[in-house]
């Protein structure tokens, strides 16, 4: 097989892995045929996996930010079940005040930390539940609170 076909399915195998945009694959195509002769085969091959490394860095971020979202999402829905249970029952349905409090209390106790580079510790948590709860009712009151604070979760993790 020659470089050039080689280095053209290699790119479309990237291409739809990563999800490139137009542009991106576009840049590689027009890198396999500028470099179809053997002596520039080496270095644009070199190029090439630099290229790849990068693109797999981004996706491997963009998939890790995606399913700690989605598992930020869970850990919220769990505590919310769980708060459900504590304000029928122990509460006997009066809302609770401090709910961010219980959640923080709760989430910690059920592993949240090893979803994130940072250590939370109840009042920090709290404190951050308590505003992302405002500030989901403020910008997005038609999301679901537990996808909304996932994903900015996510994106300060």
């Amino acid at each position: 097989m020659d470089y050039y076909l080689s280095t053209e399915i290699f790119a479309q195998k990237a291409n739809s892995k990563f999800n490139l945009n137009s542009d991106a694959a576009n840049e590689r195509r027009s890198l396999a045929s500028a470099t179809h002769s053997p002596a520039k085969s080496l270095d644009a091959y070199v190029q090439a996996l630099d290229n790849t490394a990068h693109l797999q860095e981004e996706g491997a971020h963009h998939m890790n930010q995606a399913s700690r979202a989605e598992q930020i999402a869970q850990q919220l829905l769990a505590a919310g079940a769980a708060h459900f249970e504590y304000e029928t029952t122990v509460l006997k349905g009066v809302y609770d005040e401090q709910w961010s409090a219980w959640y923080a209390a709760y989430l910690l106790a059920h592993d949240w930390n090893a979803l994130f580079a940072r250590t939370w510790d109840a009042n920090a948590l709290a404190a951050m539940l308590h505003q992302l709860n405002q500030e989901q009712r403020a910008r997005a009151p038609q999301a679901a609170w537990q996808e909304y604070c996932a994903r900015r979760f996510a994106e300060i993790a």
